[in-house]
C-alpha cells in the first residue's frame, strides 16, 4: 500500500446482551443505500418482537427508508445524539 494513502473497512453489527448479531463488513465507507441493505437483509431477519434498534446520528441511517423497511419487527427506533466532543465529553 503506498505511503498515505488508506483503505476503508466497515464493520457493523447488533449489539444483545448476549452477544453481536447481524455481522456486516463493507469494503470502504458505509453511505445510505449500503446501511438500508445492511438493514434489510442483514439486521431485520435477526430482531424480534419487541426488540429496540438505536443507532447514532450518522446521516446514512436516517432515511426514511430505515424507519419504513417491512416488515419492521422492532417496537422503537431511537437515535443517539452526541454532543461535540463524544458522548462522554465534560
Amino acid at each position: 500500500m503506498p505511503h498515505g494513502h488508506w483503505k476503508t473497512t466497515t464493520f457493523v453489527a447488533g449489539l444483545r446482551l448476549t452477544g453481536l448479531v447481524a455481522p456486516f463488513v463493507l469494503d470502504g465507507p458505509i453511505n445510505r443505500e449500503a446501511f438500508e441493505i445492511y438493514v434489510e437483509k442483514v439486521l431485520v431477519p435477526e430482531l424480534s418482537a419487541g426488540d429496540v434498534v438505536v443507532m447514532d446520528n450518522l446521516s446514512s441511517h436516517k432515511g426514511p427508508s430505515v424507519r419504513d423497511l417491512p416488515p419492521l419487527k422492532w417496537s422503537e427506533l431511537m437515535y443517539c445524539f452526541w454532543h461535540q466532543g463524544g458522548p462522554h465529553a465534560a
